[in-house]
């Protein structure tokens, strides 16, 4: 009986802070996932590609993208708005860092919405490495 505090803590601290599982929105739409998105290392003065993915269980609208927690001197290169479009399932972006991002590791947030329903936010790790001089 005195290990059932102990088990319930380790069962808590065991998912805190999981950003490695896709996240799941319902609504009277129906539902949309979310998918994990991986951790990406950038160099200063380079660019990544960052691939965002969904499910759709109902929802077929334009999905909009909210991306939240770039650091300073860290963009997304295309300046279109950021969504995936009806009938798609996944967008296409190219973080960029400018040669004098500050290096260090960010939390990075993205949440998917159409119409009632949302997904997220999930988190990812962007980290900015010092490009080697030649």
């Amino acid at each position: 009986m005195r290990w059932i505090p102990f088990l319930v803590a380790i069962a808590l601290v065991g998912n805190v802070g999981c950003s490695s599982k896709k996240t799941e929105g319902q609504g009277k739409e129906g539902k949309l996932t979310l998918e994990k998105i991986g951790d990406i290392t950038v160099k200063q003065g380079e660019e990544k590609a960052l691939d965002i993915k969904i499910k759709r269980d109902g929802p077929e609208g334009d999905v909009n993208l909210d991306i939240s927690g770039l650091p300073d001197k860290v963009t997304i290169k295309e300046e279109t708005k950021k969504m995936i479009a009806k009938g798609q399932n996944e967008a296409k972006y190219h973080l960029k860092a400018e040669p004098d991002a500050k290096v260090g590791k960010y939390k990075v947030k993205v949440t998917a919405t159409t119409g009632d329903v949302k997904a997220g936010p999930q988190e990812f790790e962007v980290s900015v490495e010092e490009k080697k001089k030649d």
